[in-house]
């Protein structure tokens, strides 16, 4: 759909006329109707303060604009992630063999990625098999990007256990910072949270008390004071396995008061998987 068409659409689904709009962003209603008939593109600027005043976020803007579906490419990120729980390799070879052809063809590096990411799950990501190359490029690429948007957040967390330790503390820092400056972007949220407890995980399990303490801080001031009952239960969880390095009976009783919490809430899948890394951290310190 075009954009001077789908602006008309929101607007006549608000109920408001050519000429409310057009005072609204101080123009002539003669130049919003070239807009609206595609007649006249509209500035990035004027876009964002129609959509403002019509109450219309980007996201819903852009859903709209491809026909109320999501983006191609969002739908092949699903995709794979579907073919691999259902088993079908098939289905992962060709849309891998699609995706190689599109970055021939348009140098997207998203389809760069999205080719090493189906060749990561028919090696079921098994870092013995995966070629060093791909772990280099994937850094390289993270490494490289001043400030990192939410495809990089999706990108990082795709291939998280596929860095050295050391490596994924390093490209963490961009993380963190995205998260501290877009805290109040709620896309982000389920994205930026699984990576935090799972890079608690990591820096735990390699014993870096330092980076262990900056992902606990930052969770904190994410989603303390929030209805986030789940990621409240995750930190506490986390916080008690930190203090097990230190302090190692209070760290457990902490730890297993947040256990006790998804057992209550009937949540035994939950249960049953944080309960065994607590008892995989306590062997390790045997």
């Amino acid at each position: 759909m075009e954009i001077g068409t789908l602006i008309q659409r929101i607007r006549k689904g608000k109920s408001l006329t050519q000429q409310q709009v057009a005072n609204a962003m101080m123009i002539t209603r003669p130049y919003l109707a070239k807009i609206e008939n595609n007649h006249h593109q509209i500035s990035s600027e004027k876009l964002t303060y129609i959509l403002d005043y019509c109450n219309v976020n980007y996201d819903e803007f852009f859903f709209m604009k491809n026909d109320f579906k999501i983006s191609d490419k969002n739908r092949a990120y699903t995709d794979v992630i579907e073919m691999y729980m259902n088993g079908d390799f098939d289905g992962i070879q060709k849309l891998k063999e699609d995706a190689h052809k599109k970055y021939v063809d348009t140098n997207d590096i998203y389809y760069r990625h999205l080719v090493i990411l189906c060749e990561c799950i028919e090696l079921k990501f098994d870092t013995e098999k995966i070629p060093d190359a791909y772990r280099i490029e994937l850094t390289e690429y993270l490494m490289g990007i001043n400030e990192w948007s939410y495809y990089e957040l999706v990108l990082f967390n795709n291939f998280l256990y596929l860095f050295p330790p050391k490596t994924t503390m390093l490209l963490s820092e961009n993380l963190v910072e995205r998260a501290l400056k877009y805290r109040d972007l709620r896309s982000d949220y389920e994205a930026v949270s699984m990576m935090l407890f799972n890079l608690m995980n990591i820096s735990i399990k390699i014993k870096n008390r330092q980076k262990t303490d900056v992902f606990i801080d930052v969770a904190k001031k994410l989603y303390n004071g929030q209805n986030r009952f789940f990621e409240q239960t995750m930190i506490k969880y986390y916080t008690g396995l930190r203090m097990i390095l230190d302090k190692k009976e209070e760290g457990i009783g902490l730890s297993r008061q947040a256990l006790e919490v998804f057992k209550l809430l009937d949540h035994h899948d939950l249960y049953t998987f944080y309960e065994g890394r607590l008892h995989q951290l306590l062997k390790e310190m045997e």
